[in-house]
């Protein structure tokens, strides 16, 4: 990666610099004192997202979408479990989304399509986690205390036929 400078603040070690490199922002890096000099760290690891972006473009021609693929910056700070999001500007100017959770050190990444302004929305919504379990127990069915009681309710919906055909002599 191409480091244009690091500017570090006056001061003894350890301290964290800022490198600058192109097209992106600067990447936070910690500089201490070692054995034979400094040493310097990163808290993740950086990638490049032109193949990010190239591998995109390849699954979406794979799809027959064409699409305008723009990672942003062309270096980022990442880590194992992060998500790095992409915009897709669709034929017809229509807006899409990528998006790239990182898996391993090897930025190995699992890649999620929106090709759809409202897929986008919904993807990216704020969720109210509260009303969020709120519904999902609304829509909970099946539990074993819901079955007895529907097996229930069904009986008194009949008039309870069913036992009394049972108990009738033939």
């Amino acid at each position: 990666m191409p480091v244009r400078r690091v500017r570090c603040p006056e001061g003894g070690y350890p301290k964290r610099c800022a490198a600058e490199v192109e097209a992106s922002p600067a990447i936070e890096v910690q500089v201490v004192e070692g054995g034979d000099g400094l040493a310097w760290s990163i808290d993740g690891f950086v990638i490049s997202t032109l193949p990010l972006a190239a591998e995109i473009a390849l699954e979406l021609d794979d799809l027959g979408v064409e699409a305008e693929v723009d990672c942003g910056p062309r270096y980022l700070t990442t880590e194992v479990g992060a998500r790095v999001a992409c915009t897709l500007v669709l034929a017809g100017g229509e807006r899409g989304a990528a998006w790239a959770r990182i898996l391993d050190d090897d930025a190995t990444f699992a890649l999620e399509l929106a090709l759809d302004p409202a897929a986008v929305a919904a993807r990216t919504a704020e969720v109210d986690d509260a009303e969020l379990e709120r519904r999902s127990r609304a829509l909970d069915i099946g539990t074993p205390d819901d079955d007895a009681a529907g097996a229930d309710a069904g009986a008194a919906r009949d008039g309870g036929a069913a036992d009394a055909a049972k108990a009738a002599p033939p």
